[in-house]
């Protein structure tokens, strides 16, 4: 399979490219025209980098570090008590039919974020 031939730039882009701008009809000046080229684009993002957004993560973690001890300790309880558990049943002569507990699993919530938005421009008109 031959190797997939690169696009140039100005045939998958929406940009506007005129190759002899100083020459182009349609363009008047009022003076000598600055030879040279001007682009912007724009830069959106979700940005995470403000005040409130940090005591939320921090609010969070300390919430989430406390569930995840929590259920830590919970498991030990309930891992150390499982064997106990069992022996009673065996010494009545009883049927040890507990089901494997189910846990919780505990995530730390996404950033709060809001959109930031930009414009990068060059300029090389002089």
């Amino acid at each position: 399979m031959p190797p997939a031939k690169e696009k140039d730039i100005l045939e998958s882009s929406k940009y506007v490219f005129v190759p002899e701008v100083v020459r182009e009809p349609r363009m008047h000046y009022q003076r000598v025209p600055r030879l040279g080229s001007f682009m912007a684009v724009p830069l959106c993002y979700n940005s995470c980098l403000f005040d409130e957004a940090l005591e939320q993560a921090v609010s969070d973690m300390i919430e989430t570090s406390a569930r995840i001890e929590a259920q830590r300790k919970e498991k030990t309880e309930y891992y150390e008590g499982y064997e106990d558990r069992k022996a009673a049943a065996q010494n009545n002569g009883d049927t040890f039919d507990e089901e494997e507990r189910q846990w919780e699993e505990i995530d730390i919530q996404a950033f709060l974020t809001q959109e930031v938005k930009y414009v990068v421009m060059l300029d090389t008109l002089g």
